[in-house]
């Protein structure tokens, strides 16, 4: 059986503790197996080979060699301008190369971040003694002391509470604190067990003592750091177009100047002059201003975007934004305005007549009220109390409880979001409820603000998604109508690759620390500025400021206006390029294959003229007759 379902001996006895806790000796040879209870890093190349990295990618290495052959142009003709070209080419690599290492640093920061939720000193039981002793000294066994204020250091099994109760927003989302007591539950999933204390949660009232059963990386909240060190934060669209349009201006530049080097050595163009004017060639179909201009537009859009509540953490997700295809989205907070287990624990029912037994019957009467509630789209909270003897135990205080009533709590729709998820669906962009509330309330909520139309909507829960393979789930999300309901927040990830896969663009709501491998995970990772934790701000592209949808379509229509600025730029460059390109070959081709000279004129020099000075009128002069001489 899994530790939660066991009685408080056997969950002792199943890590070889006692209330008393650990031996110093047993637990400093467990410190050595099972290393310190810290969230490791993982290995990382080091910052140099980095940012080597950032300097040595398709579009940078078109730029190291424009850039070569502007000085080698500017060696054997000076005085033509080509080593200034050299010089603010180079700029222009180190600049991008630098900007792009420092937004690196934000994996470390989120990393930073999350360590920030454990505490640094714990109290525990060894040897019969309390004593504080550094939290990354925990070892599973090891019996800890909790109260009120205490951030909880690893994952751990309640062996005794008084009027506990755990604030565990930071690790499942769930917006109010949960009673815990230390009686074995029939959870089948550790996490939703009332028995169990997770590494990163808080004490806000009330103490207890737990036994460490996992501790570092094999926690819960080690788990969440792995996946988002490691979570699969991919190129945007727009790095991977800049890639394909290098690889194209790198192949359309090595074939023209290819050309022109052939068709100068067929016509008897001397190498050296012949090289140099293929270097010309290659160097004006490269584009340098590309990067700078692409950054200062992205700049100035998130400017923009900040006078509208939203904060860009990352350049590219603004043009990334202009791209979105499906949005994934909170309901509480995000969608509503949040102004605002908890019956298995009734054994009664307070009624008119007096306190009488809770049947099986009555119970489906108050499950089928609790449904029409949550169809209506009010938050349902169940009503009990008891009368407490005396004597009893504290951490048994929520037992036996009398049904009282239920109690409905609207959490509206914002004002505006309705027009704003009008906009969406205009846009050709699928909005996407993702909810821990209940079914019933998250469909009626979605009907209030136009997010479902139609009679048919799919709704998939936490268990049934537990149960989906990836196929099948890929599979659902093609319903035209679809909403997720009792999710716990580390299932978005699950639903983000699913999208991701399909060939989606995919910007995703987040708040609690377990959102952030989902947010690292999807294309465009949206926290949440007022209710959302540190590790999501940090794991995340952008910030609402204000929590509001309505914000992120604003952005969206940002985005979309930088990438037909950006459309129109390039279309600018490219035939700039061309242009310069004829000017830069018109001369030599009329020269040397616009009109044949005479066989006196190809023994010449005309052929052999500067690539920038129009030898044709000389190749017309020296095919005249003398003049004849003077006295």
């Amino acid at each position: 059986m899994k530790i939660h379902q066991l009685p408080i001996n056997e969950a002792l006895a199943s890590v070889r503790s006692t209330p008393q806790g650990l031996a110093s000796a047993d637990a400093a040879a467990r410190l050595l197996e099972y290393g310190t209870n810290r969230v490791e890093p993982l290995a990382r190349e080091h910052w140099a080979l980095r940012l080597l990295k950032e300097f040595t990618h398709l579009f940078s290495v078109i730029l190291w060699v424009a850039a070569a052959l502007a000085f080698l142009a500017d060696w054997y003709d000076p005085g033509q301008g080509m080593a200034r070209v050299g010089v603010a080419v180079i700029v222009v690599i180190l600049l991008s190369g630098l900007f792009s290492f420092w937004q690196e640093a934000r994996v470390e920061r989120t990393l930073a971040a999350l360590q920030g939720l454990l505490p640094s000193q714990i109290e525990l039981l060894r040897d019969g003694a309390v004593l504080t002793v550094a939290a990354e000294a925990l070892v599973p066994g090891d019996v800890i002391l909790l109260a009120q204020g205490d951030n909880v250091p690893a994952d751990c099994r309640l062996i005794e509470a008084f009027g506990l109760r755990i604030n565990r927003a930071t690790v499942t989302g769930e917006s109010l604190p949960r009673s815990c007591d230390a009686a074995p539950c029939s959870e089948e999933q550790a996490f939703d067990a009332r028995n169990i204390l997770l590494a990163g949660t808080s004490v806000v009232a009330g103490q207890g003592r737990a036994v460490v059963f996992a501790t570092g990386a094999h926690t819960e909240f080690g788990r969440i750091a792995h996946l988002t060190q490691s979570g699969g934060s991919e190129d945007s669209p727009l790095r991977r177009e800049i890639a394909h349009l290098s690889r194209r201006i790198a192949y359309l530049a090595l074939g023209i100047g290819t050309f022109f080097f052939v068709l100068g050595s067929v016509v008897g163009v001397p190498f050296w002059r012949d090289l140099i004017l293929t270097l010309g060639i290659i160097v004006a179909l490269v584009p340098e201003g590309l990067l700078p201009t692409l950054t200062l537009s992205l700049v100035l859009a998130a400017q923009r975007m900040a006078h509208r509540n939203v904060l860009i953490r990352h350049l590219p997700s603004v043009e990334t934004l202009g791209s979105v295809t499906v949005i994934c989205t909170d309901k509480t907070g995000t969608l509503t305005e949040n102004r605002i287990s908890v019956l298995p624990l009734c054994e009664s029912i307070v009624l008119a007549g007096g306190v009488q037994p809770l049947d099986a019957e009555t119970r489906s009467t108050i499950l089928r009220a609790q449904e029409e509630m949550a169809a209506g789209g009010l938050r349902v909270i169940a009503l009990a109390s008891r009368h407490l003897p005396p004597d009893c135990p504290r951490d048994a205080e929520e037992q036996a409880l009398s049904f009282c009533g239920l109690a409905g709590i609207e959490d509206p729709p914002r004002a505006d979001v309705e027009a704003a998820i009008a906009t969406c669906h205009g846009a050709g962009i699928q909005v996407i409820m993702v909810t821990g509330d209940h079914p019933g309330t998250a469909i009626a909520i979605a009907r209030q603000i136009g997010l479902v139309r139609g009679k048919e909507v799919q709704v998939i829960t936490g268990d049934q998604l537990r149960k989906l393979a990836p196929a099948q789930l890929q599979l659902a999300l093609d319903a035209s109508e679809i909403l997720f309901a009792r999710v716990a927040a580390d299932q978005k990830m699950r639903i983000v690759d699913a999208l991701k896969a399909k060939g989606h663009i995919v910007a995703v709501t987040g708040d609690g620390v377990n959102d952030a491998p989902a947010l690292r995970t999807a294309h465009i990772g949206i926290a949440m500025g007022i209710t959302g934790t540190d590790v999501a701000k940090e794991a995340a592209d952008m910030v609402l400021l204000d929590d509001h949808f309505a914000s992120i379509v604003s952005a969206i229509e940002e985005g979309r206006a930088v990438f037909q600025n950006i459309r129109k730029f390039l279309t600018y460059v490219l035939v700039h390029n061309v242009a310069e390109l004829m000017v830069l070959i018109w001369p030599p081709t009329i020269s040397c294959t616009g009109r044949r000279p005479p066989p006196a004129c190809r023994r010449s020099s005309c052929c052999r003229s500067s690539m920038y000075s129009c030898a044709a009128a000389r190749c017309a002069r020296s095919a005249l007759p003398a003049l004849p001489a003077t006295a």
